[in-house]
């Protein structure tokens, strides 16, 4: 996730796919019940908060940058994903905060040039 401006988040469409395949692993795990309905609803409240603007993943335009973060860093392929999301749609790292949880992921995009949260 980025922050390109303040308040305003920026992701690709994967993170919808994400986000559903967390939901549903918490409800095989037995921590939450109703995925669906948990889904709906965080993703119509990120919605209707304004706050997050999805960039539409086109694999088609980022794969060459996919495979360079792939040979250059330690990264899943998602979170090479994401990245050159970043990079390609974002035309650069300047002023832009990448938000991760993950430090390969992170080590990365430092590494590409953005400031990591």
């Amino acid at each position: 996730m980025l922050f390109t401006t303040p308040g305003v988040a920026v992701t690709s469409d994967l993170t919808r796919i994400e986000l559903s395949a967390a939901f549903r692993r918490a409800a095989r795990a037995g921590r939450i019940s109703n995925p669906e309905r948990l889904i709906t609803t965080a993703l119509a409240e990120v919605s209707r908060s304004g706050g997050l603007r999805t960039v539409n993943l086109r694999i088609g335009e980022i794969e060459n940058e996919v495979h360079h973060l792939l040979a250059r860093h330690r990264l899943r392929a998602a979170d090479a994903i994401h990245l050159a999301t970043a990079i390609v749609a974002l035309d650069g790292p300047d002023g832009v905060q990448f938000i991760t949880r993950d430090r390969d992921q992170a080590e990365a995009a430092r590494s590409e040039g953005f400031e990591v949260l």
